[in-house]
């Protein structure tokens, strides 16, 4: 499977950590919509074990109704290295639209084991654009 840029896998790092022990976090920030964070299932890769994780910007003032999301697989190598992004590796797995929904990998059961090169990389780039807009208006202020 193909991961995402250094500087992606540091951005879905951050937002991985504010989630903590938890397995749903949400970000309100003043007017702008609510980033909804989740931990979901854990999947094996070629990597080692991970968890699905998704970003979804939420509908204002329609709660659970997402408008865009993105779903990754975080592998955490449970090290303490300087750099976040030594810490771990990540693989876009969806990215989801009120009426769209396209993945990259195919997860059955709890194994990931088929993926499409061109789509996954497609979703790294895109991936790389949204976190750091979502950076730029202030969802991974503290």
């Amino acid at each position: 499977m193909n991961k995402v840029s250094i500087y992606t896998t540091t951005l879905v790092a951050r937002f991985w950590l504010k989630i903590g022990n938890k397995t749903e976090v949400d970000i309100n920030l003043h007017d702008l919509p609510t980033l909804h964070l989740a931990k979901g299932n854990e999947v094996f890769t070629e990597a080692g074990p991970g968890y699905l994780f998704t970003i979804a910007m939420l509908v204002k003032g329609e709660k659970g109704k997402y408008d865009f999301a993105m779903t990754f697989i975080v592998v955490d190598l449970a090290k303490k290295e300087p750099k976040i992004e030594d810490n771990f590796i990540v693989f876009p797995t969806a990215i989801l639209d009120d009426d769209y929904h396209e993945e990259c990998v195919t997860i059955e059961g709890n194994l990931a084991f088929r993926h499409s090169k061109p789509l996954q990389i497609l979703h790294a780039k895109f991936a790389s654009i949204w976190l750091q807009m979502l950076l730029t208006l202030g969802y991974l202020k503290n």
